[in-house]
């Protein structure tokens, strides 16, 4: 490789590095997330009332040990509990809006600040 190909290469590096910066890197999303929000009441208040903890018999078992979000994350999923963007349809919202689990049976509710962020984070995507 001559000496003007490796200037030009370098030259394309520091650019690209440039443009990265100026641009803010990899997209955070601006609202909640699962990782800073969600996990955090799953496991403040479905979890440790016993409800869904990880032995739990129904479909949402809440893992509070360490390391466990993502498993969590993934099984709202597995469980068909959030239909990303669509808040109006994910049972999960359902159930915490209502206050009715899937066969009828008494559920907790959420807050209605929780309620917010918890049906702004399904219609943002549901970001992990």
């Amino acid at each position: 490789m001559t000496h003007s190909n490796s200037v030009k290469h370098v030259l394309l590096a520091v650019g690209l590095g440039a443009l990265v910066a100026a641009c803010g890197g990899p997209e955070t999303p601006a609202g909640p997330t699962f990782s800073t929000d969600i996990q955090k009441d799953l496991t403040a208040q479905c979890a440790s009332a016993g409800c869904h903890n990880k032995t739990a018999t129904n479909k949402l078992k809440v893992d509070t040990a360490a390391g466990q979000e993502m498993a969590n994350y993934q099984l709202l999923f597995d469980q068909q509990l959030v239909i990303k963007n669509d808040a109006a349809n994910s049972p999960l919202i359902k159930v915490v809006m209502s206050g009715k689990g899937p066969s009828g049976v008494t559920h907790a509710t959420l807050s209605a600040t929780k309620l917010a962020t918890w049906t702004s984070w399904v219609n943002a995507g549901a970001p992990f």
